[in-house]
């Protein structure tokens, strides 16, 4: 637990200097997006393996390949990730393994049964090693916390961290003190239990809070010493060198992290609808729409969201640029100018989607846009915390952005749909500077 007030004001002057590090935000965001993709894969095939429908030689080599180059955005490839699986399927692949492994892979109900896991999967390595069936150096029952929670956390991305290196080390040591000696599984449970308190604390997301802690570390002890401790995932390796891979992502700030978990149907669900409205909306207003990119499959009283949309987003930014700009929620657009930009604050967090919207803005300088989020009322105290935050408050956010309440959006569709004839009717559903 953080018990000491000091140590989170720490944290949060860096998530402020963090998040008013732009370019690496929306480097981090691009990220993201690209992981939520490989999440999916990659948990798919995990289900495969544990329900028995692939071996083990056929797990890991589809796992192998799917996770090559830029692909590899969990950073599992490394030493006490892909390579370490690698070495166990040369060293142990027979049925008896194969059961450990599919074993503790599953996701654990909790925190007594994940130690569990770990610790069974740890006997079976150690007593293959006195038995002499296998040399220490072959199996590394140091990795196993690694390995473990890499695909855990695929499973589950709101209450299993990956066991990072430099992440560990710069949420560890940050009380300035060293931290007593632990075996690997004892040092990863002590450092998930200050992982999900700091980001309860923070109100951020495992995502967000291990960018942050990346971010940090690169910069307090150097891109030397930080790229040092990406090159191998094991916290108990050789002179103490340990790894984080790289860095990457943020996924939801904002909200308590119990009821951050993972989106509800109601909220995908929630979200979809208010997407399909605007785009129901942007065109009896005359405009032309575009719905966020991964949002093409999904439906809305029977009507595909991707085909509400453009095929393609105009070429509003530059192309190094144009990924953010294809999750933002919707556009309104009139050939190549944009009227509208909204998010919907279902599925993403409140800070996310007002960078994405401040990225828009900020590339488009000359264009005159609104700027809308569109919130439920439950929501409204926690935006208006986030607009007074000091990044948000140097990027003059609060100013220009329009706050839509659901509810009111929702109440006066019929109307609006049948009658609306300009964009600006948008801004007669916002709330004014009193009442936000």
């Amino acid at each position: 637990m953080l018990r000491s007030p000091d140590l989170i004001g720490q944290w949060r002057v860096t998530q402020q200097a963090y998040l008013a590090d732009t370019p690496t935000v929306i480097a981090y965001q691009a990220l993201d997006q690209r992981r939520l993709h490989m999440q999916q894969e990659l948990t798919q095939l995990l289900d495969a393996f544990l329900k028995r429908a692939i071996t083990l030689k056929e797990f890991n080599a589809t796992f192998q390949q799917q996770t090559q180059g830029t692909r590899n955005v969990f950073r599992m490839r490394g030493t006490s990730g892909g390579m370490f699986l690698n070495k166990l399927v040369k060293y142990l692949d027979d049925e008896t393994f194969t059961s450990h492994l599919r074993s503790s892979l599953r996701l654990p109900e909790d925190t007594r049964e994940g130690q569990r896991h770990m610790e069974e999967l740890t006997r079976y390595f150690e007593r293959l090693i006195t038995q002499q069936d296998v040399a220490r150096s072959q199996v590394q029952p140091a990795r196993i916390p690694f390995l473990l929670s890499s695909w855990w956390h695929l499973q589950d991305a709101h209450h299993w961290p990956i066991f990072f290196p430099l992440v560990h080390h710069m949420l560890m040591d940050d009380c300035g003190q060293p931290a007593p000696a632990q075996n690997p599984i004892e040092a990863y449970f002590a450092f998930r239990t200050r992982f999900l308190s700091l980001a309860r604390a923070l109100g951020v997301s495992l995502w967000e809070l291990e960018h942050i802690a990346t971010w940090k570390g690169q910069r307090s002890l150097g891109e030397e010493v930080a790229r040092k401790m990406t090159r191998s995932s094991s916290l108990f390796g050789r002179d103490a060198i340990f790894v984080h891979a790289e860095t990457m992502d943020n996924l939801s700030l904002d909200g308590e992290a119990k009821h951050q978990g993972q989106k509800s149907e109601r909220d995908m669900s929630d979200h979809t609808r208010i997407q399909w409205l605007l785009a129901k909306i942007g065109y009896q207003v005359g405009c032309e729409v575009w719905i966020a990119a991964n949002d093409h499959g999904k439906s809305w009283h029977g009507e595909r969201l991707g085909d509400l949309s453009l095929k393609t987003l105009p070429p509003l930014v530059d192309t190094a640029f144009r990924r953010i700009i294809n999750f933002i929620d919707v556009l309104w657009l009139r050939g190549e100018d944009v009227i509208a930009a909204y998010e919907i604050e279902h599925t993403t967090s409140i800070s996310s989607g007002l960078l994405r919207l401040y990225d828009l803005d900020a590339l488009c300088p000359t264009r005159i846009m609104h700027l809308c989020i569109v919130i439920p009322n439950p929501a409204l105290k926690r935006i208006q915390a986030v607009l007074a935050r000091p990044a948000f408050q140097r990027l003059q956010m609060q100013e220009r952005c329009l706050i839509i309440q659901e509810e009111t959006l929702l109440q006066q569709a019929e109307h609006i749909l049948r009658w609306a004839s300009s964009p600006s009717v948008i801004t007669r559903l916002a709330l004014t500077s009193e009442q936000s």
